[in-house]
């Protein structure tokens, strides 16, 4: 315990200090941090014998992510009409290798279940990874950014503060330590400290209210614990406990950002719904 707390008070300001004063860095560093995410859901699914070259979603996930992490100020001027497609010419050439390598090294056993892992895994990290790169590249990109962290990091707090003590009602068989009544406090906890803790640090100029904070807390938390309950489904299939041992006692890069993964889209259309793009 001693290790996590002072592992953390000495990463988190890194963290931090790069996401408000070297945004591209920042970018980067989450690129990285993705590209990890890819090879420890590799790991996991290897664990039950689902194995799959990482080489092709590696590449993939790079087309996917680079451009918006860089920017078009920092990409040439030929490539700039290809970025806003990179996604997706990505993953379009990324089915068809992987489906022509599949048919052509034959595996009726397998192969049809490791293809679909090999892709889930590129959807996974690259579609969600994208999210947490074009909301870190908005005009607040930072704030916008730290907010994501803050409803998922929050809501788990206050699920693990209520359901500690007083839960009693499973909630989810995937993992059998969640309550329905954390689950409940996770959510107030967001409410309320949502309302009244994030205007007072949150510059005038943020697009959002207190009101409005509060409220879109309630399917930010939902989404954190999907995602949660996703990576918690992937473990237990595999038999695994942790994604990898990238950070000692903390877990890996998904078990860090299972949450904050799927809470990003959402803040990403909330952006675009109040004008903050």
């Amino acid at each position: 315990m001693l290790f996590r707390i002072v592992s953390s008070a000495v990463i988190l300001p890194i963290f931090f200090w790069l996401m408000f004063q070297q945004p591209l860095f920042f970018r980067l560093f989450m690129v990285a941090g993705l590209l990890i995410g890819y090879e420890e859901y590799r790991r996991i699914l290897l664990a039950k014998d689902l194995r799959f070259k990482p080489w092709l979603g590696l590449i993939a996930l790079l087309f996917v992510l680079l451009p918006p992490a860089l920017g078009v100020e920092r990409i040439p001027a030929a490539l700039i009409p290809l970025t806003s497609r990179s996604g997706s010419l990505a993953v379009a050439a990324f089915f068809l290798v992987a489906a022509v390598w599949r048919v052509t090294h034959t595996d009726l056993e397998k192969g049809l279940e490791r293809f679909w892992a090999e892709l889930t895994g590129l959807i996974y990290l690259g579609l969600l990874g994208l999210h947490v790169i074009k909301l870190n590249a908005l005009p607040l990109g930072a704030w916008w950014t730290v907010l994501m962290f803050w409803y998922a990091w929050v809501y788990d707090s206050g699920a693990l503060f209520i359901g500690k003590p007083f839960g009693k009602t499973k909630f989810s068989a995937i993992s059998p330590g969640k309550t329905w009544e954390g689950f409940w406090g996770g959510i107030a906890f967001n409410i309320v400290l949502s309302g009244l803790l994030l205007p007072l640090f949150f510059p005038p100029e943020f697009p959002l209210n207190a009101f409005q904070l509060a409220l879109l807390s309630i399917p930010a938390s939902l989404l954190a614990q999907a995602g949660d309950l996703f990576e918690s489904m992937m473990k237990r299939f595999a038999g695994v406990k942790d994604s990898s041992h990238l950070i000692s006692q903390h877990g890996g890069f998904l078990d860090k950002m299972d949450s904050s993964l799927f809470v990003a889209p959402l803040l990403y259309l909330a952006a675009l719904m109040v004008g903050g793009l």
